[in-house]
């Protein structure tokens, strides 16, 4: 049928049929992963081998996920970061806030609920997922309004980090102490605990994670990683290695990334299995906050799976 049409006419039919099957057949992986479906149809789960979940609809893009401070949710973005969307972490339905949404968001806790705070501005929007109710503006996001960077708030301390100038600032009863980390830092990621910060250096695709304690000032590098997410515990934490990247003019898009746990105990990092046949790029690898799983998006499928996460000591 190809072969019938002009030659002109060819190369776009081909897109256009590659643009409908490649989902489905990255999904698939291969034909022989995926054991069983679940909630089968669009905007629903699927579950793989090993307990790997596809908890995004089949072609749609997805990315950025964040857990709600319950573990029953996950927001994530869309395609390139725009729109804001809400899956539960259990599998079931995706919902949709905002399709055209391009602001930050982030979660709170208000009285044992979750609020999905998003938006821009002097003021956010408030959400309660479980409801769908609007609730009163949330203060700004991830901002302070006297340092002007993002902000994460440990153990009654405040984190401020500094990507330009490669610090972290902290802000206690014992009042501020800044800590220099290197130029052009970024990523940074406070431990549960406190006492530790991950953060990267270079670029996405060569990234190194560098683990900073924050007491001594003293900095270890863990080796080749990047966008890090702590355990609950604060001893250990998952993080992306970049395998691969397709060029495509002055950008590169991540084609094979995978997930490793680095346990600052024994100092040694493990890789985790993604389940499937197929690669996976896996990023922006977030725990739930009973730590028994880890969420990600995989820039190959557009897909947001969550894995079980690995018991101390296993790869």
């Amino acid at each position: 049928m190809v072969r019938a049409l002009p030659a002109s006419v060819r190369p776009f039919l081909l897109v256009a049929l590659w643009a409908l099957w490649a989902p489905v057949a990255c999904e698939r992986g291969g034909g022989h992963g995926q054991t069983a479906e679940i909630q089968a149809g669009l905007g629903r789960s699927t579950t793989y081998e090993q307990g790997t979940i596809r908890l995004s609809p089949r072609g749609a893009f997805r990315v950025s996920p964040v857990v709600s401070p319950s573990g029953n949710w996950i927001a994530v973005a869309g395609f390139r970061g725009e729109g804001l969307f809400l899956i539960p972490v259990s599998g079931g339905k995706e919902r949709e806030v905002d399709r055209h949404l391009r602001g930050p968001w982030r979660w709170r806790e208000d009285g044992g609920r979750d609020v999905l705070c998003f938006g821009s501005g002097a003021e956010s929007e408030g959400l309660d997922p479980q409801t769908w109710e609007p609730l009163d503006p949330c203060a700004p996001l991830d901002y302070d309004p006297e340092w002007g960077h993002e902000v994460h708030r440990v153990k009654g301390r405040a984190f401020y980090s500094n990507s330009r100038l490669g610090t972290v600032t902290v802000v206690g009863p014992e009042g501020a102490r800044t800590v220099p980390l290197d130029p052009g830092a970024w990523g940074a990621r406070v431990s549960p605990d406190g006492r530790h910060v991950a953060y990267c250096f270079g670029t996405l695709a060569r990234s190194e994670l560098l683990l900073l304690d924050v007491a001594s000032g003293r900095t270890r590098v863990i080796g080749p990683g990047a966008r890090p997410s702590w355990f609950p515990d604060g001893e250990r934490l998952v993080y992306s290695v970049v395998g691969q990247v397709v060029t495509s003019g002055r950008s590169g898009i991540v084609a094979k990334a995978e997930l490793r746990v680095f346990d600052l105990r024994s100092g040694r990092s493990q890789p985790i299995s993604l389940g499937g046949s197929e690669p996976r790029a896996a990023l922006s690898a977030v725990v739930t906050p009973d730590g028994s799983r880890i969420v990600f998006a995989d820039w190959r499928s557009g897909g947001i799976f969550s894995i079980p996460a690995p018991l101390r000591g296993t790869p």
